[in-house]
């Protein structure tokens, strides 16, 4: 394969086959020419489909993984900033029970493609995940990159929070992108709709979240409260709803905050386990009878 330049100037992809002739003391060759260029043309789109996310066409994981680390040894290379943010649609799952998933869909194309047309050239922009979508900013410091995700989010229709980290110049991309991760999550929680930018310090890492969601799930260390489920035509309660409290030293800990970063590190099947035993060990003493519902996540189910 390869590719040759036309009379008219124009490049074609071709396939070229060659065989010599047979027959005593011949030197003769004959070649076979191929124009490719439509098996070429549709690769491509395969190839650039393959690293889209079929929703909102921007890059999806695959594509971001493969750019952050390109990203990373450009800025090592040239001694050059580099930043990270992690953004996330606030209130998304009500704007879908409310609009229904088809105008979540709709919703999720036109936050895409607006702040995919608002940033420079050079950023890129993934799908990270359901309604949490990742940027990649070279050049940038924390404080810059920052500016520009504010103006992402003021672009948004529906409020957004975001985190952002800047490259410290040795660490992993997954060490950036959980730094990022950790300011996104003090966002959600502190101020919704704010741009939160990463300190280096190692305790603001989601990283940090392993030890104790270790410790939380060797040794149990949540329970249950049960909250009565009422029925309005008559007042009687019908039943309890077992949610998940932590105890111990993470007993002040967020609930969303925990599975949020159960989810991040790869322990949500764990952490969910976790909680349908304590229910169900916490609901021993109820009446036969009772009507108990406990939650369970959808990737527990699948």
């Amino acid at each position: 394969e390869g590719r040759l330049q036309r009379k008219d100037g124009r490049v074609v992809d071709v396939e070229t086959v060659v065989h010599t002739l047979s027959g005593a003391g011949t030197r003769r060759r004959i070649a076979l020419i191929k124009d490719i260029s439509a098996r070429k043309r549709a690769e491509r789109l395969l190839a650039d489909a393959a690293r889209l996310d079929p929703l909102t066409g921007v890059g999806n994981r695959r594509a971001w993984s493969e750019q952050l680390a390109s990203s990373l040894s450009r800025a090592e290379r040239l001694n050059e900033p580099m930043a990270v943010a992690l953004l996330d649609l606030d209130g998304f799952k009500e704007f879908n029970d409310d609009w229904g998933h088809q105008r979540g869909d709709q919703l999720l194309v036109a936050v895409a493609q607006g702040w995919k047309a608002a940033l420079r050239e050079e950023d890129f922009l993934a799908r990270y995940g359901g309604d949490e979508f990742a940027v990649l900013i070279p050049g940038c410091t924390a404080d810059e990159a920052a500016a520009v995700v504010q103006r992402l989010t003021d672009f948004t229709p529906e409020r957004a929070s975001a985190g952002v980290a800047q490259w410290d110049g040795i660490e992993s991309g997954d060490t950036l992108l959980a730094r990022a991760d950790s300011a996104l999550l003090r966002s959600k929680r502190e101020r919704i709709g704010s741009v939160t930018v990463a300190s280096y310090r190692s305790g603001d890492r989601t990283s940090g979240w392993v030890e104790r969601l270790e410790g939380v799930l060797e040794r149990r260390l949540v329970r249950s409260a049960y909250q009565p489920i009422v029925r309005f035509d008559t007042g009687t309660v019908m039943g309890y709803e077992a949610l998940l409290r932590p105890t111990g030293s993470d007993a002040g800990t967020s609930v969303e905050e925990l599975f949020a970063a159960a989810q991040k590190l790869g322990y949500s099947r764990d952490l969910d386990w976790v909680s349908r035993r304590a229910a169900l060990e916490g609901a021993a003493e109820m009446p036969d009878g009772t009507l108990l519902f406990v939650n369970v996540s959808a990737r527990a189910l699948l």
